[in-house]
């Protein structure tokens, strides 16, 4: 898998004091090209209008961006070039207050198509992804030094896969694919022991899906690609699914179309307490 995947780099809603919309870099198709962008916009909901943002200092696409709890925004990883596989290790935070970008700590491994999300104690965990190769290495970002270490690496190599914080701080990572085909299993991210362990599998594989957290800590994975379709002899196609499933971290079991199992509980953690959770 290359850095040519075509998947333009959407926007990401940060929950910030000015109730702004931070949009960064991705892709833009010029006739039959494609070129990686560096800019970044604002969204200002109180005029809808937009404004610059200033530039990274390299372009990139199949990044992540996270909201550290300073406001200021953590861009990792990408890709910076769309004909080969030109992962980047740069990270680069975005200051509201100055409107600016400054480059920080480089990641120990270049990727793109990975997942972060920040941690309760303020540090970013970055899952997985490529490097040309499907992996299953994870880094931990701190903010107070502005360095990257490796933390403990996943179950399964997987990107396009969905990453959730919990109410009880640890990190559900679900689906995804290591290549060719969708996941159904899920792991936990247990940041005071920096150990992965395996939960429930899903009840139908899936990747690009998304995944929200419910108020009552239950966790709603939804769509993506994970119906198979034969397409001919040995031959195996993927199409987008309509169905959802119900994650409880409380039994650790995932269902069907929320329905629990008989005898599941439900817990009634508040996860709005921290709000970082990120599918």
């Amino acid at each position: 898998m290359g850095c040519n995947r075509q998947h333009d780099a959407g926007t990401r809603k940060l929950s910030r004091r000015s109730a702004e919309q931070w949009k960064g870099p991705g892709l833009q198709r010029t006739g039959c090209q494609h070129i990686v962008l560096a800019g970044a916009e604002l969204y200002d909901p109180t005029t809808g209008a937009w404004s610059p943002a200033g530039s990274l200092s390299v372009a990139r696409f199949a990044h992540t961006a996270t909201l550290l709890q300073s406001g200021k925004v953590l861009v990792t990883g990408g890709c910076a070039a769309t004909n080969s596989s030109t992962a980047t290790a740069v990270s680069e935070l975005y200051d509201p207050a100055s409107n600016s970008w400054s480059t920080t700590g480089i990641l120990n491994t270049a990727r793109y198509y990975h997942t972060a999300v920040r941690l309760k104690t303020g540090k970013v965990l970055a899952i997985g992804g490529s490097t040309g190769t499907t992996t299953i290495s994870c880094e931990l970002y701190d903010p107070s030094t502005g360095t990257w270490s490796n933390a403990a690496s996943t179950n399964t190599a997987r990107y396009l896969n969905t990453t959730t914080l919990l109410p009880d701080g640890k990190v559900l990572v679900t689906g995804g694919t290591p290549s060719r085909g969708p996941l159904s299993s899920a792991e936990l991210y247990d940041p005071s022991a920096n150990a992965w362990t395996l939960t429930g599998n899903m009840k139908t594989g899936r990747y690009a899906h998304t995944a929200t957290l419910l108020t009552d800590g239950t966790v709603l994975v939804a769509g993506g690609e994970g119906q198979t379709i034969s397409c001919g002899k040995a031959c195996t196609s993927y199409i987008p699914t309509a169905k959802a499933e119900i994650y409880n971290f409380a039994t650790g079991k995932i269902h069907r179309d929320g329905k629990p199992e008989p005898g599941a509980g439900v817990s009634h953690h508040d996860p709005t307490a921290d709000g970082t959770g990120i599918g």
